[in-house]
C-alpha cells in the first residue's frame, strides 16, 4: 500500500493504573485503545496519526487523523485543544473519560504492506522484528527497544472492510500460510538480489511527474541502520513528496 515497507512506531496511551488494557482484557464485547503512529523514526514535523481503534463484537474499527508529530504529542498530554473535527472531539472525550491518559508503551515492527488491486480495501501486512520499550517514551528517540518476537517469526494480517475476497476465503488456512511465506520470501530475496547486483545500501520507488521536479515514495528498503531517502541526511517516510535538484532531474532523463 502507501506505505510499502516501512517501520512502523506505536505509542500506546493508558492511565497510571492501566485502566484501559485492563478493561481491554476482561471484556468481552467492547474494546479500545488510544495510539500515536509513524513511518519511520519522526522529526518535530513528521507526519503522525492520532488513532482510535475499537472492537465491538469481533469487528475492528479504527479511525485516524494526521497532524505533525510535536503537534499530536501536545494535544495527547492535554497541553493543546484537539482539532474541531469530529475525530479531534472523540480523541478529547476520550482523554477526558480516562483521566491521566499519557504515553505508557512503545512498540516498533518492521512491516510489509500490500493491497489488493481489484479488491477495494484488501490488505495484508506482514510484520516481523517487533520490539517495545516502556522508558524514553518519545518516537524521536529510534527504534530500539526488548525483542518481542523472535525474528524467525512473522505476523500476518488480512484486513477488509467487507467480506473476504473468494479466491482468498476459499483456500484452506495451511495454504493461505504457505502463499504467505511464498510471496515475503520472494519479495525480500527480490529486494536482496537487486541491492547486491548495484551496491546499494537502499532501494526506494517513487511516482514523479513529467518534468521530474518532485517525487512521491511508495516504497522504501534499506538495511538495518542505512539511511533511507535521497540526500543521506533526510529519512524519508513513505508517502512523503520531494522536491528534486537539478542534477537529480539530469541524472533521472538518463
Amino acid at each position: 500500500d502507501e506505505f510499502g515497507l516501512s517501520t512502523v512506531c506505536s505509542m500506546y496511551f493508558d492511565t497510571p493504573d492501566m485502566r484501559i488494557i485492563r478493561a481491554s482484557i476482561d471484556a468481552k464485547a467492547y474494546k479500545e485503545k488510544l495510539r500515536l503512529r509513524c513511518y519511520g523514526v519522526p522529526k518535530d514535523s513528521s507526519p503522525a496519526f492520532v488513532e482510535l481503534k475499537k472492537k465491538y463484537l469481533g469487528t475492528v474499527y479504527k479511525r485516524r487523523f494526521e497532524m505533525p508529530y510535536e503537534d499530536a504529542l501536545s494535544m495527547l498530554w492535554g497541553k493543546t485543544p484537539a482539532p474541531d473535527t469530529q475525530m479531534g472531539r472523540e480523541v478529547d472525550y476520550f482523554l477526558h473519560f480516562y483521566p491521566g491518559v499519557k504515553p505508557t508503551i512503545d512498540i516498533f515492527c518492521e512491516r510489509l504492506a500490500l493491497f489488493g488491486n481489484d479488491e477495494g480495501d484488501l490488505r495484508i501486512t506482514f510484520d516481523h522484528d517487533l520490539r517495545y520499550r516502556m522508558d524514553e517514551l518519545d518516537l524521536r528517540n529510534g527504534t530500539h527497544g526488548r525483542t518481542l518476537l523472535s525474528s524467525d517469526k512473522y505476523i500476518m494480517e488480512i484486513k477488509t472492510g467487507g467480506g473476504m475476497p473468494r479466491w482468498l476465503s476459499a483456500l484452506p488456512d495451511e495454504d493461505q500460510k504457505l502463499c504467505a511465506e511464498i510471496l515475503y520470501s520472494w519479495l525480500i530475496t527480490r529486494i536482496d538480489e537487486i541491492k547486491r547486483a548495484h551496491g546499494v545500501d537502499y532501494l526506494f520507488c517513487v511516482v514523479t511527474d513529467d518534468t521530474y521536479e518532485s517525487q512521491f515514495f511508495l516504497f522504501s528498503a534499506a538495511d538495518p541502520g542505512a539511511v533511507r531517502g535521497t540526500s543521506y541526511e533526510e529519512v524519508y517516510t513513505l508517502g512523503t513528496t520531494v522536491t528534486v535538484g537539478e542534477s537529480q532531474q539530469k541524472a533521472m532523463r538518463g
